[in-house]
């Protein structure tokens, strides 16, 4: 027999490792209904590690199958899902120059069905510090020219993917 194996949420690209325990000198087979996930149909041995896959945008979930045996004796099978979220990602984003004064939108559009956050390494600008979703806020009033960083992580659930950022300038 063989220990109950929960459900494992993972993000494209990171590594997985899922250990088998049962009984003491029993061998595990298993089979996946979906190796789009990075993991072939079917194998071998106490454990799975592999680097997960997922090139949609949306979940993709395995159903895997796992029986223990010990000599010719086959004991019962245990299934569990793995679901792979896509790695979200955030379009690049241009350099922007602003007016002092003028009403600033910027839309971030990327892939994974992600939300974002950004921040800003400099507030002269009139742009807040940090926040979640599209820009939308008018530029300071400046003597002098300003610039920042501003800095955009896409979130898709757990999964967090590369940040890209770009300068905003306000004249």
């Amino acid at each position: 027999d063989m220990e109950v194996l929960p459900d494992v949420n993972a993000c494209a690209g990171n590594n997985v490792t899922v250990f088998f325990i049962g009984t003491v000198g029993a061998g595990f087979s298993w089979t996946n209904s979906n190796p789009a996930i990075g993991l072939p149909a079917s194998g071998t041995g106490n454990r799975l590690d592999f680097t997960s896959a997922n090139a949609g945008n949306s979940p993709d979930t395995a159903l895997l199958t796992v029986t223990p045996t010990i000599g010719n004796c086959v004991g019962t099978a245990r299934s569990f899902r793995i679901v792979v979220t896509p790695s979200p990602s955030v379009d690049s984003i241009p350099d922007l120059s602003v007016c002092a004064g003028q009403t600033v939108k910027v839309n971030f559009a990327g892939s994974g069905n992600p939300l974002f956050s950004w921040t800003n390494d400099n507030t002269a600008t009139g742009l807040d510090a940090g926040g979640n979703g599209n820009i939308d806020f008018t530029a300071a009033t400046v003597g002098t020219n300003q610039n920042s960083v501003v800095t955009v992580v896409p979130r898709s659930g757990v999964c967090q993917g590369t940040a890209q950022s770009f300068q905003l300038t306000v004249l």
